[in-house]
């Protein structure tokens, strides 16, 4: 089991915002029990939320028979508030169930699944990550990673109300016109990776990224183009957005710059999840800019060392009549099977309503 996971991670690595490493599922972790504590204070201008939520899953399988098995979990919550506006005080719900095969290099898993990709992925920054419904494979041929899916249905924190339900992709939009799910493939390599998706109903896309170190370096570009198969928001989307992202380290200390620009007239491409853009943070994403062209950069500093992790990050996200500047002070402890997220996400919006959020989930691992 361990080998298959980490097979999957190794295939599924393709950005570094903050948003991604925030959220970046560790599938180690879910393969056990856990138990989650968390708050959230969420203030937009004079009104003021605070919620408190208590849940974890647990995961359960049989032994593998030449190479396959059943694998499952459970997923609970009580006061779901923390992780949306859903209503109910909670809920219990099968988060995975699944059939499973392994080799060496190969992985077919089938069902109710975590998946990680650019544009749909788990995001897993509140009480309940996002999963989804389909079939993934994967094959690892030494340098080269091959990646193939088809995804029908999303549930999870992002997937709209009922968080507990897993629902049509064009469900999750909000979008009437019936979509079959989204056929997935992805090439990755040490230095390149490359996304493609037909999300019927709903989209066409392609993603690139390219990655160097160098003399200490990390330096990464990207390049998204999508196309929308009918008016989605009373919008059209026809993008091509482009990002660079470069992280500089002096022993334990990280200096961070990222830039994202939309190039055609037109808003960028939302995803079913956190998204791929460099410059994603907490609250704003590019794609999150109600504007064509939009524009955006970050700049930050971070420390870490074997069990700590945090920094500061400033952000921009910009375009004609839309003007919003976000400040993330972020830290991440990891003990044992003891991990702590805390976030405060400051965002002033020139055009809009000013946010403040401020969460602390903590995880503990069985």
């Amino acid at each position: 089991m361990r080998v298959f996971v980490l097979l999957f991670l190794s295939l599924s690595l393709y950005a570094q915002s903050l948003r991604h490493d925030l959220g970046q599922v560790n599938m180690l972790e879910h393969l056990k029990a856990e138990l989650r504590l968390g708050y959230i204070g969420y203030q937009v201008d004079v009104e003021d939320k605070k919620n408190f939520g208590l849940g974890g899953h647990i995961h359960f399988g049989t032994k593998s028979y030449r190479g396959w098995s059943l694998q499952g979990s459970v997923y609970g919550v009580q006061n779901v508030k923390l992780a949306s506006d859903y209503s109910n005080d909670g809920f219990i719900f099968l988060s995975e169930a699944n059939l499973l095969y392994q080799s060496k290099s190969f992985m077919l898993k089938a069902g109710r699944l975590m998946f990680d990709s650019p544009h749909m992925d788990s995001d897993d920054i509140r009480m309940v990550p996002n999963y989804f419904s389909g079939v993934v494979t994967t094959f690892d041929q030494g340098e080269i990673g091959l990646e193939a899916a088809f995804i029908r249905k999303m549930a999870g924190w992002e997937s709209g109300e009922n968080i507990d339900r897993f629902k049509n992709l064009n469900q999750v939009l909000g979008v009437k016109e019936q979509s079959n799910g989204a056929a997935i493939i992805g090439i990755t390599h040490e230095n390149f990776s490359f996304w493609a998706y037909h999300i019927d109903a709903i989209a066409d896309i392609m993603y690139a990224q390219f990655d160097w170190e160098r003399r200490g370096f990390n330096i990464h570009f990207q390049i998204d183009r999508a196309k929308s198969l009918q008016n989605l928001f009373e919008s059209s989307i026809d993008s091509l957005s482009i990002g660079f992202f470069m992280q500089k380290c002096f022993g334990n200390i990280t200096y961070t710059i990222g830039y994202n620009r939309e190039l055609r007239n037109s808003q960028s491409m939302f995803s079913f999840g956190g998204g791929p853009f460099f410059t994603s943070m907490e609250e704003m994403t590019l794609d999150a800019v109600a504007a064509k062209g939009a524009e955006a950069y970050v700049y930050g500093i971070s420390y870490q060392n074997d069990f700590f992790h945090t920094g500061v990050l400033s952000g921009r996200f910009f375009a004609k009549n839309f003007d919003a500047r976000e400040i993330d002070l972020y830290t991440t402890l990891q003990k044992g099977n003891i991990n702590v997220d805390a976030v405060l996400a400051l965002v002033d919006d020139k055009y809009g309503r000013d946010t403040t959020l401020f969460r602390v989930i903590a995880r503990f691992g069985f």
